[in-house]
C-alpha cells in the first residue's frame, strides 16, 4: 500500500518486453458507448447543475448535461449532447444563452 506498486500479468503483442522494462498501462473500469468526452474547461455549473454551451448558426445555446467519469483534463458526458454538437471550450463562462459567437478552429 505504501509503494503503490502491484503485480500484473500482461500478454504483450509483438516481440514482448525485456525483463525489468518499465511500461505504462491503463485499467478500464467501465465503458459507456455513445457518451461524449469533452475538455474539462467546457463544463460549467449553475449551482449544482452542470451545462455546456453548444454553438448552432453562430449562436451559443446553453445545454444541460449529465457528466460521468472524469480525469484532470476530460469529462465524459452521458446525456445532453448529440454527435456533431459543437461546444464552446474557451471563454464559455463569459457567455449567456443566445449570445452570438465567432467560432475558432476546432481542437
Amino acid at each position: 500500500a505504501q509503494t503503490r506498486l502491484a503485480s500484473v500479468i500482461v500478454r504483450a503483442p509483438g516481440g514482448g518486453l525485456a525483463p525489468g522494462e518499465p511500461l505504462k498501462g491503463v485499467i478500464v473500469l467501465s465503458e459507456h458507448p455513445g457518451a461524449a468526452v469533452i475538455p474539462r474547461a467546457a463544463l460549467l455549473y449553475d449551482q449544482e447543475h452542470p451545462y455546456v454551451f453548444v454553438v448552432a448558426r453562430s449562436v451559443a445555446h446553453r445545454r444541460d448535461v449529465v457528466p460521468g467519469a472524469s480525469d484532470d483534463q476530460r469529462v465524459e458526458v452521458t446525456s445532453g449532447l448529440a454527435v456533431g454538437d459543437r461546444i464552446v471550450v474557451d471563454g464559455a463562462s463569459a457567455l449567456d444563452d443566445g449570445m452570438a459567437v465567432r467560432e475558432g478552429a476546432p481542437r
